[in-house]
């Protein structure tokens, strides 16, 4: 028996490039030029590093340029975690300093919603999805302990974010 499958229709001459916005596996590595790109947030989830310190990672795609359709993350410490020791969680609650970059990044793009006396306890994704920002980023060479990483395994993350791009 033989299965109809419709024909897709082609993809218009300026969307060449898939976008996927879907937050990748946890090896996913991505090598950009250090810069600043337009990009798209794509969701966000927390996980304990090396089982002991908490982190959020923001995930963006970007939109425009040569890197278009390239997804990048975003790393962050924070103080306390309200997931579990194993695996990647998302939406999770924790806490944050007032000096930390989660925060300051956060408070760039909603500088009405945080302030010293009510930082961020959760990324506020609905907020910002399909909303563009505007990102730096920057390429890691060394590992944890300060050794350098053969030219090969360097990757980027989002150093900064600058605010929207509208």
């Amino acid at each position: 028996m033989v299965s109809y499958q419709p024909e897709k229709a082609p993809l218009p001459p300026e969307r060449h490039i898939y976008l996927v916005r879907d937050i990748p596996e946890a090896d996913h590595i991505v090598r950009v030029p250090d810069g600043k790109y337009v990009a798209e947030f794509i969701g966000s989830e927390s996980f304990w590093y090396r089982g002991q310190r908490p982190r959020v990672v923001t995930w963006f795609v970007i939109i425009e340029g040569s890197c278009k359709g390239e997804r990048i993350a975003a790393y962050y410490n924070v103080k306390q975690l309200q997931s579990r020791r194993s695996g990647r969680s998302l939406n999770s609650r924790f806490s944050v300093g007032w000096r930390s970059n989660l925060t300051a990044h956060l408070s760039t793009l909603f500088p009405d919603k945080y302030s010293i006396s009510n930082l961020p306890e959760t990324i506020p994704e609905a907020d910002m999805q399909g909303r563009s920002v505007l990102i730096e980023t920057r390429t890691i060479a060394k590992t944890h302990d300060g050794s350098q990483r053969a030219n090969a395994f360097h990757y980027s993350v989002v150093k900064a974010i600058h605010g929207w791009a509208e």
